[in-house]
């Protein structure tokens, strides 16, 4: 069973050029065994990025587990919904 999932890293106060970097993380686990991968996400949650992310975590790994799971899949309907335009 794969796991992934988006970490929000504001807390850790990261800036470039004194300016904020809004980022995050996509990490990828198999509990069981213990492999972890971490992608580095500039920007919010998508689809994109989770499926870009979890692409190169079952590159590195070398194949793919039966399941995969993830708790942002609620977060990416909501997010990728387009917004009205304001006139």
């Amino acid at each position: 069973m794969g796991r992934s999932n988006f970490c929000d890293m504001q807390n850790l106060s990261v800036s470039v050029a004194v300016v904020p970097l809004d980022h995050r993380l996509y990490h990828f686990r198999l509990p069981f065994s213990g492999f972890k991968s971490a992608q580095l996400l500039l920007g919010g949650e998508s689809f994109v990025a989770l499926a870009e992310g979890l692409q190169n975590a079952l590159c590195k790994l070398g194949g793919a587990p039966q399941q995969h799971r993830s708790d942002s899949l609620g977060s990416l309907s909501a997010t990728s919904t387009p917004r009205p335009r304001r006139t």
